[in-house]
């Protein structure tokens, strides 16, 4: 039971924990910015497009796919999206920063998944502990490769720590969630926070004031979740209005972390 189960689904858990510290430690390399997220470049836009549009194809077409299906449709939309975001910017990033957003992306596409399947042997609970284990020693590792002083006053205490709590119950909520929801429904839920950053944005910090055209893809943005998963919750009777809410909440508190990083000392 210990080597043939519960093992390969704890080295699961932790590769699922890990997966998010490594790829937040990239991506802040990358773009020498150490408040940078997956939505600065629309990968985390592009995965729920990806995943969404995998919801809505399977429910007008009627086919049935493996457990990966969702996932792959999820990284391939991130990784699409990316590469349209560079393309347009006419960047003209080498070969390695382009293989290393390829792992970003399925890095974050596959987390919730792993989750999911580790669940039924390594608690939720213990997988957030090891999930956060994971991502200080990654943190600590890298602030002492860079030379980074994590202690020094410099004004960002207090932001930080409300900073650090936001983050914190994000992923109690999203840990909660899946034991209510699907790992698919989940992902999709959890990407609400880019419209919802921008909302925020708009409304709390000058300067961030969103146009026109903005509004209209906020307002796409909401259409297309109810659209998507209208008729599933008409179909499941609820049975998964509990974890869909713990993926609102936590895509409302990731929001409120990055609102609060732009407005305050952080950034």
């Amino acid at each position: 039971i210990f080597t043939e189960l519960r093992l390969p689904r704890a080295i699961l858990c932790l590769f699922g924990g890990a997966s998010l510290g490594v790829g937040g430690t990239l991506m802040q390399a990358l773009f020498r910015n150490p408040i940078v997220e997956p939505g600065l470049v629309g990968t985390s836009s592009g995965a729920a497009f990806g995943a969404s549009l995998y919801f809505v194809l399977g429910t007008v077409l009627g086919f049935q796919t493996g457990p990966w299906a969702l996932p792959f449709a999820a990284c391939v939309g991130g990784v699409i999206s990316t590469y349209m975001v560079f393309a347009l910017a006419g960047s003209s990033a080498d070969g390695r920063t382009s293989i290393v957003m390829l792992l970003l992306t399925a890095s974050w596409g596959f987390q919730q998944v792993m989750i999911k399947l580790a669940a039924a042997d390594v608690s939720l609970v213990m997988q957030a502990a090891i999930r956060s284990v994971s991502a200080t020693i990654l943190l600590l590792v890298l602030a002492l490769l860079r030379g980074i002083a994590l202690f020094s006053r410099d004004g960002t205490l207090r932001p930080g720590v409300v900073a650090g709590l936001l983050f914190g119950a994000e992923f109690i909520f999203i840990y909660a969630g899946l034991g209510h929801t699907s790992a698919s429904r989940m992902i999709v839920f959890i990407y609400l926070t880019p419209p919802l950053t921008a909302l925020g944005l708009h409304w709390l910090v000058p300067g961030e004031r969103m146009h026109s055209r903005q509004w209209l893809g906020v307002f796409v943005s909401f259409a297309g979740l109810v659209l998507a998963f209208g008729e599933g919750f008409a179909a499941s009777g609820g049975a998964t209005l509990l974890g869909d809410t713990c993926g609102v909440i936590a895509a409302v508190l990731w929001a409120a972390t990055t609102v609060l990083i732009r407005a305050s000392a952080l950034a």
